[in-house]
């Protein structure tokens, strides 16, 4: 007997990589929104480090070129940090988009999963009944040669 085939196969396996590519997509992004988040806060810390820094320097005599350099790295430290919050903005769109991307691609492939199921059940229930037949066509040829050697034929 054949064995089953799905009349839409490549369909099916379309889909599958269709949400794999926005299963990778998605990923993709949120390694970029974990990579902003790491750049912030290593800012954070410099920023804290720098300042300890200065708070330990201004034990006894002022150095004020120490302090103009503090605040130009501050101020440089602070326009990148906001410049990483509005990539992060944008990280945090592209992740949402994908993460709809990611739900209509599994859905899709669910759908062509779900007439896969449709089908393949339709050709097990296909193959029941046939074997069925063929057990029924062989009791009845047995329960024939049976009565026929009893009525002395």
């Amino acid at each position: 007997m054949p064995g089953f085939q799905f009349k839409f196969d490549s369909v099916l396996q379309q889909r599958r990589l269709a949400e794999e590519n926005a299963q990778l997509a998605f990923a993709k992004t949120l390694r970029q929104r974990l990579i902003l988040h790491d750049q912030l806060r290593n800012i954070q810390q410099t920023i804290r480090g720098s300042k300890q820094d200065l708070r330990d320097n201004l034990v006894g005599g002022v150095d004020v070129a120490s302090i103009g350099t503090f605040a130009r790295f501050a101020s440089q430290a602070t326009q990148r940090a906001q410049q990483i919050v509005v990539r992060l903005a944008g990280v945090e769109q592209q992740i949402e988009s994908a993460r709809q991307d990611l739900a209509e691609a599994s859905r899709a492939r669910k759908a062509i999963e779900l007439l896969y199921d449709k089908h393949h059940e339709r050709w097990l229930t296909e193959q029941r009944r046939r074997e069925e037949a063929e057990l029924d066509d062989v009791n009845n040829r047995i329960h024939a040669t049976r009565v026929m050697q009893g009525a002395g034929v």
